[in-house]
């Protein structure tokens, strides 16, 4: 028996197919109905054998008994059965999160208000420094006196200012306004 043994082992490692598709005959049963105890599913418990016989058969030079070999079956089992619980797990406790991702009217709207962003923020870009910075603090919800304070200039200055680099705004903003609709609609 032993030098069977030797002999199957060593003309597996030369890649012989019909001795691999001997192994494969002769313990894919024990290899399967072990995946079976961890997983209760007659699919899964098959896909998770056939994975570990295709690992074994891309790992063949690396036995040397059949008892390394049949240990390397059963482990490949249990950890590709655990991989796939932990990925199962992960995948529900993202559901929600995948249902969002995958729901097209949320791309669209996303896509929209990135679009909206973007040509706000260049438009500010080509603001003077001092609107910039008053168009800023307005956005970030300050008050003309608090702006004014901030800055050291007068009320009446923000006022100006902001007049000015509103009207600004709305010339190099105008294109957006269909988007800006889309978005509120």
């Amino acid at each position: 028996m032993g030098k069977r043994v030797d002999y199957i082992i060593d003309q597996l490692n030369k890649g012989n197919s019909l001795v691999f598709k001997q192994l494969f005959r002769e313990y894919y049963p024990a290899i399967r109905s072990f995946a079976y105890t961890y997983t209760q599913d007659d699919e899964l418990s098959d896909d998770l054998t056939q994975d570990a016989f295709m690992k074994l058969w891309e790992r063949r030079e690396q036995f040397d008994n059949s008892a390394v070999l049949k240990s390397y079956l059963y482990t490949t089992v249990k950890n590709s059965a655990f991989n796939h619980y932990r990925h199962e797990n992960i995948h529900d406790k993202h559901k929600e999160k995948i249902k969002y991702l995958k729901d097209e009217s949320v791309f669209i709207d996303n896509v929209l208000e990135e679009e909206v962003h973007h040509e706000i923020h260049n438009a500010l870009k080509d603001l003077s420094p001092q609107a910039y910075k008053v168009i800023s603090l307005s956005m970030s919800g300050h008050s003309n006196p608090e702006i004014a304070e901030k800055l050291n200039i007068s009320i009446n200055t923000v006022k100006t200012i902001k007049q000015r680099a509103y009207k600004t705004l709305r010339k190099k903003l105008k294109g957006i306004y269909w988007i800006l609709f889309l978005m509120m609609t």
